[in-house]
C-alpha cells in the first residue's frame, strides 16, 4: 500500500518543482532588468557629467576670448552696422557675432544659425564631444559698478557654449554667461 501512495505523489512533486523554477526565473529576470536599467542610468549620468565639464571649460575659454576682445577694442568682431531687423543672424567671424536684435530669435535656438565656432584641440580637456561657442557683443555703455548712477563705459558680452557627450551626442549641454569687462 505504501508503494501505491508513493507513486501517486510523484507527479505533484514534479509540478511543485516546475512552479518554483518558473517563479525563480521570473524573479531573476526582473532583477537582471533592474541591474541593466541601473547601468544605463549610470552611463547617462557619466555622459551628462562629461558634457557639463566640457561645457564649463569651453565657457571659461570663450570668456577669456571675450576679455581679450575688450582689451583689443573688439577688433575680431565683424565690422557690420547694427541692424535690428534680425538679418544679422549669421554675421559672425570665428565665433564672434555682431550685436543681436532685441526682437530676434536667440541664435542658439535657431537651427539655421551657422556661427558656432569649434574649440581648438588642446584648449579644453577631452574634446570628444566637439564643444563649440560663440560670443555676442552686447555693447559698451553698461555701468561698471552695477549701479544706475555709475560710470557707463564697461562692455558686456553674451557667451554661449554647447557641448555634447562624445560621438553619440546623447547628452547635450548649453551654458551661457553675460561677461562684464572694464
Amino acid at each position: 500500500m505504501l508503494k501505491t501512495k508513493y507513486h501517486s505523489n510523484r507527479g505533484a512533486t514534479f509540478i511543485v518543482c516546475i512552479l518554483l523554477f518558473a517563479l525563480i526565473a521570473v524573479v531573476s529576470r526582473s532583477g537582471l532588468e533592474t541591474i541593466m536599467l541601473q547601468g544605463k542610468m549610470a552611463n547617462i549620468s557619466v555622459d551628462r557629467s562629461s558634457a557639463l565639464n566640457r561645457a564649463e571649460a569651453t565657457l571659461r575659454y570663450a570668456e577669456n576670448l571675450a576679455e581679450a576682445q575688450a582689451d583689443a577694442n573688439n577688433s575680431s568682431f565683424p565690422k557690420v552696422a547694427y541692424v535690428n531687423d534680425c538679418g544679422n543672424l549669421n554675421q559672425c567671424l570665428n565665433g564672434f557675432c555682431v550685436t543681436p536684435g532685441k526682437a530676434c530669435q536667440n541664435r542658439w535656438e535657431n537651427p539655421s544659425f551657422t556661427g558656432w565656432q569649434n574649440v581648438p584641440t588642446g584648449e579644453v580637456p577631452d574634446t570628444s564631444g566637439t564643444p563649440r561657442f560663440f560670443v555676442e557683443f552686447l555693447g559698451d555703455n553698461f555701468s561698471c559698478d552695477g549701479t544706475a548712477s555709475g560710470v557707463t563705459y564697461c562692455s558686456r558680452y553674451r557667451v554661449t557654449v554647447h557641448s555634447g557627450s562624445g560621438n553619440s551626442q546623447k547628452s547635450q549641454v548649453v551654458l551661457q554667461s553675460i561677461y562684464a569687462s572694464e
